[in-house]
């Protein structure tokens, strides 16, 4: 009597293509020109940010100067994909004036909401997070810094798509200090089982008919 050794299951689980998810630098932040300063408010301070590999490190100034009682933002934009988790932290290096009391955005451009937003009324501590926080949509991201107070709007309509509305000319503010920000991303990417297990597989499918011989009692 012949019988068929049947591998199938056993096969099927070894070659069916399969993924595992493995952390990696997301390309959105591999250089410079992914991360740009897109607004400084009065513009009266110039900021600078580098990126590699996954994490930007910028430094900027807010000051809401005394006599005008100006309170600066300051903006960086990157592109991310969804799924991808985002760490922010802004460290108040410098108290220029009478107090150092920073906002921390994260906004987007899909729908427009501030979907994080920080607020730390403790200048002396070392770091102000938003700790992370995975996105669900693809597309351009913002991080804003600006002083107590100091909110955007998000303007969509058929004219432009815009981060506006900060109170920088409306607010008796005496924000005043230097900071560094970290934006670190982390991206999952789907990556195929090694070819060895393929082989393995392919190997198995010989036995599939293989059939013996067995003696009757």
């Amino acid at each position: 009597m012949r019988q068929t050794i049947l591998l199938a299951p056993l096969i099927g689980a070894l070659i069916t293509p399969s993924v595992f998810a493995a952390p990696v630098s997301a390309a959105g932040l591999d250089s410079p020109t992914h991360v740009d300063l897109v607004s400084t408010g009065d513009n009266t301070y110039v900021s600078d940010c580098m990126a590699s590999l996954g994490v930007a490190t910028c430094n900027g100034t807010i000051n809401s100067l005394l006599t005008t009682g100006l309170s600066n933002h300051q903006i960086w934009d990157f592109d991310l994909l969804a799924g991808d988790t985002v760490t922010i932290g802004l460290d108040i290096t410098t108290v220029l004036a009478v107090d150092g009391d920073p906002f921390l955005y994260l906004l987007e451009t899909v729908g427009g909401n501030a979907f994080r937003v920080t607020d730390d009324h403790n200048p002396f501590d070392d770091i102000h997070l938003i700790s992370s926080y995975t996105l669900t949509d693809a597309g351009t991201y913002y991080v804003g810094v600006s002083g107590f107070g100091n909110t955007p709007t998000y303007v969509d309509d058929d004219i432009q798509k815009a981060l506006t509305g900060w109170l920088d000319g409306d607010m008796n503010s005496f924000e005043a200090f230097e900071y560094d920000l970290t934006i670190t991303v982390e991206r999952v990417s789907e990556i195929p089982v090694p070819a060895a297990i393929w082989f393995m597989g392919s190997g198995l499918l010989a036995l599939t008919g293989f059939s013996r011989r067995r003696k009757q009692h």
